[in-house]
């Protein structure tokens, strides 16, 4: 897992070879917004979700875990609580999806909480269990980039 500013994107790009290619999606979006919907940037190897949304309490949102894409989740709009924690502490919730990538867990353990407002992201590797969109005292509005890059 990693958090920073956009600023910083280059810094992570000798991660994976996709990364580049993905953040410069996202700096593309920010100077020319084209709404919410998907995008396909590279096939399948890269493509983007923008979405609106409201923040939620703890209570209401599901852990996520994935296989085959890391998440870069880009604030476009708005802040908010993400949690994080080894995969291997989760409780499977449903089956995996293959299709989506996604499997949703429980975990009730300890875990790491990150603060992300307008401008910041996090990366969530298939390692890593995650818990995007809490609010931070009272719902509000978000808008973000999930962009996602094959592993």
């Amino acid at each position: 897992m990693i958090i920073d500013k956009l600023k910083n994107a280059e810094k992570y790009y000798n991660i994976h070879p996709y990364l580049e290619i993905a953040f410069q999606f996202i700096k593309d979006f920010v100077s020319n917004d084209r709404g919410d919907g998907r995008f396909d940037v590279l096939a399948d190897e890269i493509y983007a979700i923008v979405n609106s949304y409201q923040t939620k309490p703890f209570v209401e949102k599901n852990w996520e875990i994935h296989n085959k894409y890391i998440d870069i989740q880009y604030i476009l709009k708005g802040e908010e609580i993400h949690f994080y924690t080894n995969r291997d502490n989760m409780n499977s919730k449903s089956p995996y999806n293959f299709d989506k990538d996604i499997e949703f867990c429980s975990y009730e353990g300890n875990c790491t909480s990150l603060y992300l407002d307008t401008d910041s992201f996090a990366i969530y590797f298939p390692h890593d269990g995650h818990s995007p969109g809490h609010l931070i005292e009272t719902p509000a509005y978000g808008r973000r980039i999930v962009v996602k890059v094959r592993c």
